[in-house]
């Protein structure tokens, strides 16, 4: 079952919710498991400023991933952290790049957030064949980071629900895309759509599948459609307990979480997945989650 889209509500930014979301993630694990994921992410700090990725360098991708795990655990930025992002710019033909900086400049409180150029790069990200898959996920991200309001106007972007359409979409990521997106246009139908398809991805044992023919669930895809169906006002009013338990069995002796269960290694892109899902599955039932 699931709810009905709310009416009128306000309707915040995509980087507001996440962020929101991240918060709520990190409150509803007990003060001891906060306090290990914050030593976890302070461990995943490169020296020279930024975050270290799975092959333990330096890492602007996971960098953008650490820095808001970092806001929302109370871990103060370090000087050599605010030189690094500094020096760097927009990069027309590298959204990930692109989307990269800005989510470090926001979470450091750079000024300005938004680089020359950025606008452009924007542009030719959503035109591109990322606009069919996980990317849209983080145009959207981009656009409202690089937005000068907090509330960011989506009628200018509605090339990435008319082509997903056209070429059906069948990733929970891609879903959860359409779906966030099809919420801030105002297009309930499409919306409503991708949630009911969202539902058949769903694992009975907890989380969301990827697509139809894989037969476990997957942290990236249970954050991503946990997170749309949320914000959009359709997230499962039964259930919940089992998602929150695929979540958590991601979590490692060292204080994060890992890509899968079992992994053994955390890293700082899957504890922000995770902190992401918890945020976005957390309810009344959801307190005292450990």
């Amino acid at each position: 079952a699931v709810r009905a889209m709310a009416q009128g509500a306000r309707r915040r930014s995509f980087a507001e919710e996440i962020m929101a979301r991240l918060q709520r993630g990190a409150a509803s694990l007990s003060y001891d498991a906060r306090d290990r994921l914050r030593q976890r992410v302070e461990e995943l700090r490169a020296p020279s400023g930024g975050f270290r990725g799975l092959d333990g360098q330096r890492d602007l991708y996971f960098s953008g991933f650490g820095f808001e795990l970092a806001a929302v655990l109370n871990i103060p930025p370090r000087r050599e952290d605010i030189e690094q992002i500094e020096t760097l710019r927009a990069v027309e033909d590298d959204g990930i790049h692109l989307l990269s900086v800005l989510r470090c400049r926001r979470a450091l409180a750079c000024s300005p957030c938004t680089l020359p150029g950025t606008e452009a790069a924007l542009a030719s990200w959503c035109h591109s064949a990322a606009a069919t898959t996980y990317g849209a996920f983080l145009i959207w991200l981009a656009s409202d980071l690089a937005a000068a309001e907090p509330a960011h106007d989506a009628a200018g972007w509605p090339p990435m629900v008319e082509t997903t359409a056209a070429r059906p979409a069948r990733l929970a990521t891609t879903l959860g895309a359409v779906l966030a997106t099809a919420w801030r246009l105002g297009d309930n139908a499409t919306a409503a759509d991708c949630a009911r398809r969202l539902a058949a991805l769903r694992h009975p044992a907890g989380g969301w599948r990827t697509a139809e023919d894989l037969a476990h669930a997957d942290l990236l895809a249970t954050a991503v459609a946990a997170f749309a169906l949320d914000v959009s006002g359709f997230r499962p009013s039964d259930g919940i307990e089992r998602d929150l338990e695929f979540v958590l069995a991601h979590r490692c002796a060292d204080g994060g979480f890992a890509q899968r269960p079992g992994d053994g290694i955390s890293d700082v892109e899957s504890s922000w997945y995770a902190l992401l899902a918890l945020g976005s599955l957390r309810d009344e039932r959801a307190e005292g989650v450990k």
